[in-house]
C-alpha cells in the first residue's frame, strides 16, 4: 500500500509539475506571436502613413509650384506650412541608415530647394523620383510584413506541435 500511495503522489506530482510547465510555455507563445502581429500591424500603420505624407507631399508642391501661388498669400503660407510639416514628418518616419530612406531624404531637400528658375522639369523629375523611390521603400517593407506573418505561423505551428 505504501508503494502504490508512494506512485500515485509521484504521478500527481509529476503531473503537476508538467502542468505548469505546459502553461508557462503556452503563454511564453502566446506572448510572442502577440508581439510579433504587434509588429506586423504596427509595419501595416508605418506603411500607410507614410504613402499618404508622402503622396499628400508631392500633392501640395506640385499645387502649389503650377499655381504660381505667393508665398505672400494666405493661401500659399499654408501649402508652404503644410508642406514643411510634412518633409519633416517623412524624415522622421524615414531610417536615417537606410540605403533608400537616404535616397528619399536627399529628394525631399532637392524639391525644397526648387527655383521656379530651375523650370518646372526640374521638379517633376523630383518628385517622380520620389515617388518611385517611395514605391520601392514601401515594396521592401511589404515584403518584411509578408515574412514575419509567415515566421509568425510557422512559429506558432512549430512551438505548439513540437
Amino acid at each position: 500500500m505504501d508503494g502504490t500511495v508512494a506512485v500515485s503522489l509521484l504521478v500527481g506530482l509529476l503531473s503537476f509539475i508538467l502542468g505548469i510547465s505546459n502553461k508557462m510555455n503556452v503563454e511564453r507563445i502566446a506572448k510572442e506571436g502577440n508581439f510579433i502581429l504587434n509588429v506586423t500591424v504596427e509595419r501595416n500603420k508605418w506603411l500607410e502613413r507614410i504613402r499618404q505624407d508622402i503622396s499628400t507631399f508631392c500633392g501640395h508642391t506640385k499645387f502649389f509650384y503650377y499655381s504660381c501661388l505667393e508665398v505672400d498669400s494666405e493661401n500659399g503660407m499654408e501649402v508652404l506650412k503644410e508642406i514643411d510639416k510634412l518633409n519633416f514628418l517623412i524624415r522622421l518616419r524615414l531610417n536615417p541608415n537606410g540605403e533608400v530612406d537616404k535616397k528619399i531624404i536627399e529628394l525631399l531637400e532637392k524639391v525644397l530647394k526648387y527655383d521656379k528658375i530651375d523650370g518646372i522639369n526640374i521638379l517633376d523629375e523630383h518628385l517622380k523620383n520620389l515617388v518611385s523611390l517611395s514605391q520601392e521603400l514601401l515594396k521592401e517593407e511589404w515584403e518584411k510584413v509578408k515574412k514575419e506573418a509567415v515566421i509568425g505561423t510557422e512559429y506558432k505551428s512549430i512551438k505548439y506541435y513540437s
